[in-house]
């Protein structure tokens, strides 16, 4: 009998390290384990205790060192061998995917230039759009020919992380034996998912051919990704810790801000008409 080959995922969010393994079957890749560890009951009575992450993308990226400080803790270590005891299997390769919280994802548009220029001209333009210096991060990008108000221009997809926030999760993953596979943040992640899912239905969608706005729900955020065409291009997140109330103030934010989402994305995109609506939700709300 053919051994089972399994591969190891880690999400990590504000909220703790997210655990998964998924195992290689003629179906495609099914979830085995789960595992999450909150950072409150990682940190316990350590210096760290009731410290909350700054979930605003920009405000946490531009504090990385409070980022820093959590990963190279001794905590998370002993939290993260803890962890690969639970697992099935023993991996030295492990698949890192990162919140918005920890790297920053914009999508933008600018003047059509030839692809010759793109390497160059690129990233000094994406100088208006990361409130970091890029020398300071490790970055990548996408581009394609877009259409906004009739007139060519090119849009972008831009990610980007701190090198000392990368460097202290790389050095936490190599303290427990393990080797990060690659690197990947949650919009991306999302629409692989999504494109996926939707291809392996009884009656297939290409999503690589639609404009599509996934929400997810719980009790205490209303996290929005549009994509277009399979990429990303626009996340928003509402965090309802601050909110006064549960009733109809909070729902007539989350209505107000899907209906500004997509009105930004219609006129400074240059994007289609919405096709496709998901929904999506935690456990606890279904």
């Amino acid at each position: 009998m053919k051994r089972p080959y399994f591969y190891h995922a880690l999400y990590i969010d504000p909220k703790g390290l997210h655990w998964m393994a998924l195992e290689k079957t003629k179906s495609g890749h099914q979830i085995s384990a789960k595992i999450f560890q909150p950072f409150s009951q990682i940190f316990g009575e350590s210096e760290f205790a009731g410290q909350s992450l700054a979930v605003d993308p920009i405000q946490a990226a531009q504090g990385s060192s409070q980022i820093v400080n959590w990963l190279r803790s001794p905590k998370v270590k002993e939290a993260l061998a803890e962890a690969l005891k639970k697992l099935p299997a023993k991996q030295k390769q492990v698949a890192v995917c990162f919140s918005e919280a920890f790297g920053i994802f914009r999508y933008f548009a600018m003047p059509k230039i030839e692809k010759m220029y793109w390497k160059k001209a690129i990233p000094i333009e994406a100088r208006k759009h990361v409130p970091f210096a890029l020398q300071d991060c490790y970055y990548d990008w996408r581009a394609g020919p877009i259409a906004v108000r009739g007139k060519a221009a090119l849009g972008v997809v831009f990610a980007a992380m701190r090198r000392d926030v990368f460097g202290a999760a790389e050095e936490m993953l190599r303290g427990a034996g393990l080797k990060c596979l690659f690197v990947d943040a949650i919009a991306f992640a999302v629409s692989r998912s999504v494109i996926s899912v939707c291809s392996s239905l009884a009656n297939p969608i290409d999503m690589t051919k639609e404009t599509a706005l996934c929400v997810y729900l719980d009790l205490e955020q209303v996290q929005m990704l549009l994509f277009h065409h399979g990429v990303p291009v626009l996340t928003r997140s509402i965090y309802l810790a601050d909110s006064p109330g549960r009733g109809s103030f909070v729902l007539e934010r989350r209505k107000l801000d899907l209906v500004a989402t997509l009105n930004f994305a219609r006129a400074t995109l240059g994007l289609d008409d919405l096709n496709r609506l998901f929904l999506l939700s935690a456990s606890n709300l279904v």
